[in-house]
């Protein structure tokens, strides 16, 4: 109990940091306006998926060309799963506790091992991966597609 404490601490730690900085115009620009939460977990794409997976989550990365297997359009999570986003499952991909056959030799990186780096603590970085990974899932739901026509492209 005492670690889901310290996670949901961090979380709010998180979102409240971002909720005091302005966001980028490219922001604004979305449709709607995204939950403090959605926001944050908009930053830490910025920061950590937007090399392979491009800014508009479609897999067009700057390094995307240098990989084996293309990255993902994020933006089809949903559609690939016929319209379902399990937020447990896409938490589970990102921080490498679940093993996609398609990463093969893990191209993609465990962001698990990565995202608790800079933890004050080591006792914190399970908390802080937590709360990082939490506000990416938050963040990719927003920009799930509508699920497309039967046949049609859903890589």
């Amino acid at each position: 109990m005492e670690h889901l404490g310290r996670s949901l601490a961090t979380m709010a730690l998180l979102v409240g940091l971002v909720a005091a900085t302005p966001a980028p115009a490219a922001a604004q620009k979305q449709k709607k306006a995204l939950t403090p939460t959605a926001e944050a977990g908009r930053q830490e794409f910025n920061t950590y998926c937007v090399p392979c997976h491009g800014t508009d989550a479609k897999g067009h990365g700057v390094a995307a060309p240098a990989l084996k297997d293309p990255p993902a359009d994020l933006t089809k999570i949903s559609a690939r799963r016929g319209g379902k986003f399990d937020p447990a499952e896409i938490a589970e991909i990102i921080d490498g506790r679940l093993k996609m056959p398609a990463h093969g030799t893990r191209e993609m990186p465990i962001w698990g091992d990565h995202l608790g780096e800079d933890a004050a603590d080591v006792s914190d970085e399970e908390s802080l991966v937590q709360g990082r990974v939490a506000l990416l899932v938050a963040y990719l739901e927003t920009i799930q597609q509508k699920a497309p026509a039967k046949g049609a492209d859903q890589r």
